[in-house]
């Protein structure tokens, strides 16, 4: 009877869409033999809900090996309308997260129960003409749903074919691991990744060889196939090549070996209702110094957040290293910081002779008068290494920009960023009139943290030790003049004598201070 009317619509009403609700077990028949064009896969939510991963890994191979494209006629679900809701059935923790993810990167068509998404539990009837109970949607599962679901539906193209979709064992130290999940799938150059592991338990373990394929050439020959992970994803396998994964899940990426790949397979490692799902694939070729062999034999089956980062602290780890030394050298040790300093020259291959200007000698006599900065002086020491570089005229953080050293820099403390944006901001900040300028200081909150600003009974104060490294670093950057020595220690004096209040302090400016310019 079925097999007469799917003949007779596909003669007299060809635009329509069976849609089959089949017996237990036997969805594949509905298609393969009744010809339906889709069919409710009932077996996906039974078998993961009951966590039975080894029988619906076998319905799958089964099918891949007999045909295919009867996967992408499937209709997937959690729950339906004859059925406990999906919360009931999945809860609302990593499990239904989990299968929800398989939910929407299996091929067929992935469908949502009514009031699925907000968590309600009440089971819906056709015939209820109201809700019985008052449930709020569950926002955390919402926001989980935004998170992960809703960005690979957006990508359904990626995943509901058959053609390119390969199913994988998981191959652990104890053999095959039925309970995960792993499979791959393709549309033109975008390739996905995607394993699950559907039970309560931790596992670790490869993914190389796929199971078998049924596949069919242009004449309709057929033949059964099996490939590497390697193959599938399209990978080189010629030493240098590295491909770097990005994992949907906490957006840490995963370093790749061409090579290793293909030998080896990818090795992975899963928590209780794990997944991990790999969208954007990048192929990367090694430089001369090889920095991204270095980051992949200390990665090498490991995630890490930030790849750029990375990348710059491995490339550029030795002018990192004296960069930090740099930041923590105390003032008063001028040796050691031009030892630094010729380190720097020498690694950036740039002349190694230091000479200091007589005006900058005089001044920095003047500021080694003040025991106050026999500490750890970042500030004046980075403000002295940019006037150094200046005299071979080249700006220090234009340099560290242009090499995105200065992102590692600001990134591996507090302290430093403060440093770097002062400095960076004193640079920029027009100073010809020192009271002015000392005003507009105050109304920038980097320069604020630096200065170590504070409320203490209602009162902003600010702390005597940077308040006054900043100084000598606006001195030692004035090349015209503006800021006087008379200048530096009648602020200080001010400062002192307000007992470091901002409001008191910049309250002392007088009118006829702040027009003397550099006298």
């Amino acid at each position: 009877f079925w097999r007469e009317v799917v003949d007779r619509v596909g003669r007299e009403a060809p635009d329509t869409l069976l849609l089959a609700e089949a017996f237990w077990l036997l969805e594949g028949y509905f298609v393969r033999s009744l010809g339906m064009h889709r069919v409710y896969n009932s077996a996906f939510m039974n078998m993961l809900k009951a966590e039975e991963n080894a029988k619906y890994r076998h319905i799958i191979k089964n099918i891949l090996h007999f045909n295919p494209e009867i996967l992408k006629r499937f209709v997937n679900f959690m729950s339906n309308p004859d059925e406990q809701t999906a919360i009931e059935q999945f809860g609302d923790g990593g499990k239904y997260l989990g299968v929800c993810l398989v939910l929407a990167t299996m091929p067929g068509l992935p469908m949502f129960a009514h009031g699925q998404i907000e968590g309600f539990r009440e089971k819906y009837g056709m015939e209820y003409h109201r809700p019985y109970l008052k449930e709020e949607p569950n926002q955390y599962l919402i926001d989980q749903h935004i998170r992960f679901i809703f960005p690979l539906l957006k990508k359904r193209y990626l995943f509901s074919e058959a053609k390119d979709f390969i199913l994988y064992d998981f191959i652990t130290a104890h053999g095959i691991d039925e309970d995960v999940f792993a499979y791959s799938n393709a549309c033109g150059l975008e390739k996905a990744v995607v394993i699950y592991n559907n039970r309560y338990k931790h596992t670790s373990g490869y993914i190389k060889y796929s199971c078998e394929k049924m596949v069919k050439d242009a004449w309709g020959n057929t033949s059964y196939v099996k490939k590497t992970i390697s193959e599938a994803l399209g990978l080189k396998k010629d030493k240098g090549y590295y491909y770097l994964l990005k994992n949907h899940r906490n957006n840490n990426y995963l370093l790749i070996s061409g090579e290793d790949a293909e030998h080896e397979g990818l090795f992975f490692e899963l928590g209780a209702y794990e997944f991990h799902l790999f969208i954007d694939i990048n192929e990367l070729t090694d430089d001369s110094d090889l920095t991204i062999s270095k980051i992949y034999n200390i990665y090498k089956n490991r995630f890490f957040e930030d790849f750029e980062e990375l990348y710059i602290k491995t490339k550029y780890e030795n002018l990192l290293s004296i960069f930090n030394d740099l930041f923590n050298i105390r003032s008063a040790n001028i040796d050691n910081f031009l030892k630094k300093m010729e380190e720097l020259f020498k690694l950036l291959n740039l002349p190694t002779d230091i000479k200091i200007s007589k005006p900058l000698s005089e001044k920095l006599i003047f500021i080694s008068a003040f025991t106050s900065l026999d500490k750890d002086s970042g500030l004046l020491n980075l403000t002295l290494a940019d006037l150094m570089f200046k005299e071979k005229n080249i700006d220090l953080l234009e340099l560290l920009s242009f090499l995105k050293i200065d992102v590692v820099i600001k990134k591996q403390s507090e302290k430093q960023r403060l440093v770097y944006e002062t400095l960076r901001k004193m640079k920029c900040f027009e100073r010809s009139n020192p009271y002015d300028f000392i005003i507009k200081i105050f109304e920038d909150l980097d320069i604020q943290k630096f200065l170590a600003v504070n409320i203490y009974e209602g009162e902003l104060y600010f702390v005597k030790e940077p308040f006054e490294e900043l100084l000598f670093c606006l001195y030692l950057l004035d090349e015209k003049g503006y800021l006087t020595i008379y200048q530096i220690k009648k602020l200080i004096a001010l400062a002192n004598e307000t007992t470091y209040s901002v409001t008191k302090f910049l309250k002392t400016f007088t009118p006829e201070e702040r027009t003397e310019g550099g006298s």
